[in-house]
């Protein structure tokens, strides 16, 4: 594991911010960075700013700790810049605010 895996995080979604580029990775989660993704009320088809608009998601689910699939980093209509990861039964975000 990486000795910060949310710096790390921030490092994927800074890199996207900066350069616009972004690969799809592994990233392995720890208790307190799990916590801070949320879980999507429902399995976006596309991954589209608009998925972040109104009542997206589920504030207590999170991922469990480990390996997480990062799929997208993504600014949402809000503004923010999310990373979309998925996990055995769901996708999930970071931040959630």
């Amino acid at each position: 594991m990486s000795p910060d895996p949310e710096r790390h995080l921030q490092s994927i979604i800074d890199k996207f911010v900066n350069e616009g580029k972004f690969t799809a990775q592994e990233l392995e989660l720890n208790k307190e960075l799990a916590a801070k993704f949320v879980q999507f009320r429902q399995d976006p088809v596309r991954f589209l700013p608009k998925i972040f608009t109104g009542n997206w998601a589920h504030p207590d689910r999170h991922p469990a700790e480990g390996n997480i699939r990062l799929l997208r980093v993504l600014r949402g209509n809000d503004g923010v810049v999310r990373a979309i990861g998925r996990q055995p039964g769901g996708i999930f975000a970071y931040p959630w605010l």
